[in-house]
């Protein structure tokens, strides 16, 4: 996989050093041509500190319920026992604009909600700043977590709202729908 990200136009950022995470870095963990056995992980960054990653630690293995979560990685890294890793990074990419905002503080998170659309099929995220639509297999997974997050943070359920059509269509006009494949 190292040579696969260099010849496509990847870069070395880090190695088992400090970095600032950036959305859809790519971090491996383990050293080159070693075992890491547990400790080896392969993620994509989801914005400055959370990851997607495949792991039997969650959600049955690889199996149909799939192991893919988002974590935040430092969290992870260090119940992992801190292996060692390297990070990649897409040259020239200045499209950091699929970063999910995660709430910090209860100050921050006032404008963070989910939301249905009347007669629509799916539930959407505004972060605050953008309009979020998680697809793919695993988009249910994807949300759940963020909403577990939310409430591990604010200590209460993520708030949820109904939009009419009418509203939703004037809301789309000023906050676009980012879809983010999760499969």
């Amino acid at each position: 996989m190292h040579q696969w990200l260099l010849d496509n136009n990847y870069e070395l950022i880090a190695e088992n050093t400090e970095w600032q995470m950036k959305a859809q870095d790519v971090i491996i963990w383990g050293r080159k041509g070693e075992s890491a056995g547990a400790g080896g992980h392969t993620g994509i960054a989801v914005d400055g500190q959370n990851w997607i990653e495949c792991t039997a630690w969650y959600g049955g293995g690889n199996g149909p319920e799939g192991g893919v979560i988002i974590s935040n990685h430092d969290q992870r890294w260090a119940m992992c026992e801190q292996p060692y890793f390297y990070v990649y990074r897409l040259k020239d990419n200045t499209n950091q604009s699929n970063d999910i905002n995660y709430p910090t503080t209860k100050e921050n998170s006032k404008m963070i909600y989910a939301f249905a659309v009347e007669n629509g099929t799916g539930t959407l995220l505004f972060d605050g700043q953008n309009t979020l639509a998680f697809t793919g297999k695993n988009a249910k997974a994807a949300y759940d977590h963020y909403v577990g997050t939310y409430k591990a943070i604010m200590g209460k359920d993520l708030p949820n709202q109904i939009k009419t059509e009418a509203q939703f269509a004037l809301w789309a006009k000023l906050y676009p729908v980012k879809y983010i494949p999760f499969n």
